[in-house]
């Protein structure tokens, strides 16, 4: 089936200061390069087509658990990868009623935990990750999956031309609903909303910025696509690559 990507973006930069200060510093290049990074890291986590948390919560919820989780009782899963320790606690039904997961389960509801120290894509740092999850139709071509998540990252970035060091700090509130291709595990369509509160402190002088966000992501065959400082910036969510469009 083929499927068209309408692309509605907005991304705004709201900044907070008292009439008796100066305005801060308008967020840097490299700052929105380091938090499309950190969304490139939150959105392949999740949506990755090979080992993503909802293709993960799609694979128990159909009863094939991947061979990284071990089962400690009823629905509560637990495992360690690419440096992350996942916690699922999930919980199925068929026509409605509540029943063991396994292949005659139509939907499920996941709570996840996911926490340690990363290094991927390009972005390495710690991530801390408390998502709740719904799926429904996992029997029909496209399952649709939506979910709500707060996420916490830090890393650590160097400028570009100068030996000074950030310590970056992201808080991010995401909510999303999406369908996903059942066949491929591929997000055919969506979308994601961003709320993100992003600190920097400087290695030099101490000095610290902070900028939040509101983000809104389109989704569609594999790739978030947002507009960014201006600048519109595409995902591919098979490898986290980012690019500018």
């Amino acid at each position: 089936m083929k499927t068209t990507m309408i692309l509605v973006f907005a991304a705004t930069s709201l900044v907070a200061c008292s009439a008796d200060q100066p305005p801060p510093e308008p967020p840097t290049e490299q700052d929105y390069d380091e938090v499309s990074r950190a969304m490139s890291t939150a959105l392949t986590r999740q949506l990755s087509p090979t080992d993503g948390m909802t293709k993960t919560s799609s694979e128990l919820a159909l009863g094939r658990p991947p061979l990284w989780l071990g089962h400690a009782s009823g629905g509560l899963w637990l495992g360690q990868l690419l440096g992350l320790h996942f916690e699922l606690d999930i919980g199925c039904s068929a026509s409605g009623a509540p029943i063991t997961c396994g292949p005659a389960a139509d939907s499920a509801g996941a709570s996840i935990d996911v926490g340690g120290q990363l290094s991927l894509l390009g972005w390495t740092g710690s991530f801390d990750v408390s998502a709740d999850s719904r799926l429904t139709g996992l029997h029909t071509p496209l399952v649709t999956a939506s979910s709500s998540a707060q996420l916490e990252l830090a890393s650590q970035f160097v400028e570009w031309f100068r030996p000074v060091t950030h310590d970056a700090h992201f808080s991010m509130i995401v909510s999303s609903s999406l369908q996903i291709e059942s066949a491929t595990s591929i997000a055919i369509s969506g979308g994601a909303h961003f709320e993100l509160d992003y600190e920097r402190t400087r290695s030099d002088t101490g000095e610290v910025a902070h900028h939040e966000f509101i983000i809104d992501v389109s989704i569609g065959n594999g790739f978030a696509t947002y507009t960014l400082g201006g600048v519109t910036y595409r995902i591919d969510l098979r490898t986290g690559r980012i690019e500018e469009v």
